[in-house]
């Protein structure tokens, strides 16, 4: 089961429909739009369903006695399906900025995926209205290089998907080591200060001595100036 929340195409029942309101607040006039508008909405159905054949259509006119010249019905079908692309395409986009809207943050990998989808909605908008039959080498040919285009958007969308996690990895690295080199600056001082305090204490002893009037040892200054050095190291 679905999801409510996730937006999806309309159905052709109401993109018919749509298209046929659009007809008729266009001023579009034509003896088939004078049919009772339910059968005008299945006859817009019908037009656009995948696989549609003239000579169907019109069996099923005959059936509900409808008897409109063939020549009427053709004007019609032409128009409805140039304005059944219309609509489709404002449903597709509005499709698309929901999907966007519910995205967030819309990057380039997201723009790519909405152009692609785009391409997608542009290709089925053609098979849908078109007989197989009708199409031509020239339709053929734009509808392979769309696809082939999408591939390659998508081998390039994988490619920067690829670059953006490798980027991150290495800065993740680079701050492991920037982490690791002040850690061990952090104790180095620690270390240095330390010793600083540990020399401190002997030269204040020293200084004392001498107030006391006592005797020094002389080599005790050669060992402060080795732990100086050490320190400084």
């Amino acid at each position: 089961m679905s999801d409510s929340s996730t937006p999806i195409m309309p159905a052709a029942e109401e993109l018919a429909a749509r298209t046929i309101s659009f007809l008729a607040a266009d001023g579009y006039t034509s003896s088939v739009m004078k049919l009772p508008r339910p059968l005008l909405n299945e006859l817009g159905r019908r037009l656009v369903e995948p696989g549609a054949k003239r000579s169907k259509i019109i069996d099923w006119l005959r059936e509900e006695e409808i008897d409109t010249p063939e020549r009427n019905l053709d004007r019609f079908a032409q128009r409805f399906r140039e304005a059944y692309k219309v609509e489709w395409g404002k449903a597709a986009d509005e499709l698309l900025m929901a999907e966007r809207a519910a995205a967030g943050d819309f990057d380039r990998l997201s723009y790519e995926r909405v152009t692609r989808n785009r391409g997608a909605v542009l290709i089925a908008q053609k098979l849908a209205t078109t007989n197989v039959a009708d199409l031509d080498i020239g339709d053929i040919q734009r509808i392979t290089n769309v696809l082939s285009s999408m591939d390659h958007g998508d081998i390039e969308a994988a490619k920067l998907a690829l670059q953006e996690r490798q980027a991150d990895d290495r800065a993740t690295k680079l701050q492991a080591e920037v982490d690791r080199i002040k850690l061990e600056t952090e104790q180095k001082k620690a270390r240095i200060e330390e010793r600083v305090k540990g020399l401190q204490a002997r030269i204040d002893d020293l200084e004392n001595r001498a107030k006391r009037g006592g005797s020094i040892d002389p080599t005790i200054f050669q060992q402060i100036r080795e732990e100086l050095t050490g320190v400084a190291a």
